[in-house]
């Protein structure tokens, strides 16, 4: 019975040592979650304000899975349907805009969408050329880290980027298929 409650006791301390060693920093999900969108958007405005910015390099970096084929989706049909046209892309979702000088940004806020999800919004707003501009960013996790799953900008008639990209697709090929619209 020794032999028993020893190994008992042995295999508490090592489960109580694994589970400290694990344990969070003390900080809420929402202070980790801010520290990471921090992180992401230090470094965004950091490249954009010393002109060395590549907003593919940054989709890769810290957006979902989803968002990105979404993405590649959008670049592959404008290249297809509007080589010599704008596309889909007319701004930067970056700093939500075509152009800029040394954006800033301050984050706002960051709530739990939903228990059941898990995801996350974070609210920044984008300092740029004299605007500021609003962006939630929903926040999911991505293969053990989070990502963003959608931005949301209400200075759009629909604030939601992918519900843009849909309609988009919806409207350019009913104009390419209306010959109303040229490859």
């Amino acid at each position: 019975m020794t032999r028993f409650f020893s190994k008992v006791c042995i295999l508490t301390l090592i489960a109580g040592s694994i589970a400290s060693s694990c344990s969070c920093s003390g900080k809420t999900p929402e202070e980790e979650l801010a520290a990471t969108v921090c992180k992401m958007y230090d470094n965004i405005m950091e490249c954009y304000g010393d002109g060395r910015c590549s907003a593919d390099e940054f989709n890769r970096l810290y957006l979902t899975a989803d968002y990105i084929h979404l993405i590649d989706s959008v670049n592959t049909f404008d290249s297809i349907n509007c080589a010599d046209m704008i596309g889909f892309w007319e701004y930067d979702h970056w700093i939500m805009a075509q152009d800029w000088d040394n954006p800033t940004y301050t984050l706002d806020t960051v709530f739990i969408s939903d228990s059941i999800s898990n995801w996350y919004w974070a609210i920044i707003t984008i300092h740029n050329l004299g605007k500021d501009t609003k962006v939630n960013l929903l926040m999911m996790p991505d293969n053990g880290e989070w990502k963003i799953g959608e931005m949301l900008n209400y200075d759009w008639a629909v604030p939601s980027e992918t519900d843009n990209i849909g309609w988009y697709f919806r409207n350019t090929r009913n104009l390419l298929s209306a010959g109303l619209m040229e490859k």
